[in-house]
């Protein structure tokens, strides 16, 4: 089974951001408490609340959230084909059919 380090992770990349968990949940229209939650391990993060994610922050890579591989962020010259929703969107399911 393989160790969920998702929450970890999502606290390295909001630390990168520079905002506090509230403000990053604010931001993205989260319920107040869900992000703590979810650094917490006490809710799963459900692949909706990821392309929120994704969405507002599209330098972040979702398979390094996902998985840990590659690094946090995209490169300059990959933000530029990766930065539109639907290309995070077929990168996340990609992700998440690796995840299954």
């Amino acid at each position: 089974m393989l160790e969920n380090k998702i929450p970890e992770r999502l606290t390295t990349f909001i630390d990168y951001t520079g905002l506090n968990q509230s403000e990053f949940g604010r931001l993205l229209g989260f319920s107040q408490g869900y992000i703590g939650k979810v650094l917490k391990g006490k809710v799963d993060f459900t692949t909706g609340k990821a392309l929120k994610i994704f969405n507002q922050f599209p330098e972040l890579n979702p398979t390094w959230l996902f998985t840990g591989s590659g690094e946090m962020l995209f490169t300059k010259q990959s933000s530029a084909v990766k930065s539109n929703s639907s290309n995070s969107e077929v990168e996340l399911s990609k992700v998440m059919l690796l995840l299954e």
